[in-house]
């Protein structure tokens, strides 16, 4: 339990570096306060929520929405886990796209806790935690630059 503790407080140290290091502030939309169907993202008209596009999954695997954040076109980027794995898309000219190569982590690693946020130039920055088959989870950093997704750091932990 002590370990999980001490990972924990390493994440969110790491997180709060990554900010302040890059300049960054964090963008995002709270949800609505009802559970709207699985895996479905969901956009503010007037007062009333409506669906934008369908689900989100791309194997079907089960899915945690990580963050969501809107672009400076007011176009929202999700990011989720699902089968183990992380991905991004952004909504634009009515449809969900992957940000470039997905998944965005070693693929088939179990990872988790995806905050998401816009850098100073509007571009995405993702920070996940990956833990393979024995060994201690470790924190990653990447930035989309339009085509793919480039570390900022070496793998924090």
């Amino acid at each position: 339990m002590k370990k999980h503790v001490i990972i924990l407080i390493f994440f969110i140290l790491g997180i709060a570096l990554l900010l302040a290091a890059c300049n960054l502030q964090p963008n995002s939309v709270s949800p609505p306060d009802e559970n709207p169907p699985e895996d479905t993202p969901l956009e503010t008209q007037a007062k009333d929520w409506q669906l934008l596009g369908g689900a989100l999954d791309v194997t079907q695997g089960e899915s945690w929405l990580e963050s969501l954040v809107v672009d400076d076109s007011g176009n929202p980027i999700v990011a989720w886990s699902e089968a183990q794995n992380i991905y991004v898309k952004r909504w634009s000219e009515g449809s969900w796209n992957l940000v470039g190569s997905n998944p965005i982590n070693t693929p088939n690693v179990y990872s988790w806790n995806a905050p998401l946020t816009i850098d100073s130039s509007g571009n995405p920055v993702l920070a996940w935690e990956e833990r393979a088959p024995d060994t201690y989870p470790r924190i990653y950093i990447k930035r989309f630059n339009g085509i793919t997704w480039n570390p900022i750091s070496s793998p924090i932990l």
